[in-house]
């Protein structure tokens, strides 16, 4: 059980990317995961440079891509110190009277239930460790007060109702 390991989903761009970028730069060994096949490999390839990153496909809404992630990191380490809940998505955004429950389903199954997901299974190996860290991303557009009038500086749906379900 030796050295620092670290997850980060939805890593292949932006927030994620950048997580993962300073995590390897302190010295974890840190896997980037993302549902992408396209994306997640060359981000990983790119983040090489900066330390020990490691691609792995995770798709937060399938439960057989979370089990296969979870299995490379229980089999290559025993434990995780660090997880970053990054993946999500921001749906269709439209104003309230546009959006369709259709849009809410596929924003909340990503973005809570996916992050419970990733969350749940990897439990364990987090408290293996003395002192694990869990987060979970959210973003601007998710603040209730910059998306609920009268301020309204963000009045798109159905994002906005994702980050304050988040365990």
């Amino acid at each position: 059980m030796r050295g620092r390991i670290a997850l980060v989903t939805g890593a292949e761009r932006n927030m994620g990317f950048e997580a993962t970028r300073g995590l390897a730069q302190r010295g974890f060994t840190v896997y980037l995961t993302s549902c992408d096949p396209q994306a997640g490999p060359p981000a990983a390839e790119t983040l090489k440079a900066e330390g020990d990153v490691r691609y792995l496909y995770l798709d937060v809404t399938d439960e057989g891509s979370m089990r296969d992630a979870l299995a490379v990191v229980e089999q290559e380490h025993g434990h995780l110190d660090v997880l970053v809940n990054n993946a999500g998505i921001a749906g269709d955004q439209r104003p309230l009277a546009e959006a369709s429950i259709a849009d809410l389903r596929r924003v909340l199954e990503t973005n809570v239930i996916g992050a419970t997901s990733a969350l749940s299974p990897f439990a364990p190996l987090l408290s293996a460790r003395q002192s694990p860290v869990a987060v979970n991303a959210t973003r601007a557009v998710g603040s209730l007060t910059l998306s609920s009038p009268p301020a309204a500086l963000l009045p798109l749906r159905p994002y906005p109702a994702s980050p304050p379900l988040l365990p």
